[in-house]
């Protein structure tokens, strides 16, 4: 195992222990947190070990890029899909449009993989007229 040793500013440990000491966390975890951020050439867009198997999300947040899309290509302006998630700030929303007009393809099969009808048929299960799921036992 490889050992790798990063000095920081005062300052700059001084705000992620301020941080840590916010969410209640050791200074090391927030680090760990941080260093498994992968972010993209969007400001509001990045990907994470271990979220939604490294999909792109909104900054901070577990909301994947396709959800913001697939809302929006359905005919929701982003002030409604703001009315839904008043938590995520306007300009992440249009970053969100901004990542799919750069990366459309991938949303794209990430929007079909999301279908209900992909998704029943990717984890052998079905749905009845009143909406219930049953899974199947793959044997």
């Amino acid at each position: 195992m490889t050992t790798y040793t990063i000095t920081l500013e005062p300052q700059t440990y001084k705000r992620l222990a301020e941080r840590a000491a916010q969410e209640n966390y050791k200074v090391e975890q927030v680090v760990e947190q941080l260093l498994q951020v992968q972010p993209t050439e969007h400001p509001h867009i990045e990907r994470r070990e271990g979220v939604l198997g490294g999909k792109p999300v909104l900054r901070g947040t577990r909301m994947p890029v396709w959800q913001i899309v697939w809302k929006w290509k359905a005919g929701d302006t982003l002030d409604l899909i703001h009315e839904y998630y008043p938590q995520l700030s306007m300009a992440a929303l249009y970053d969100a449009i901004s990542y799919y007009h750069d990366h459309q393809a991938e949303i794209e099969k990430q929007i079909e993989d999301n279908k209900i009808e992909n998704v029943l048929k990717n984890n052998n299960a079905t749905m009845n007229e009143k909406g219930v799921i049953t899974f199947h036992d793959p044997r």
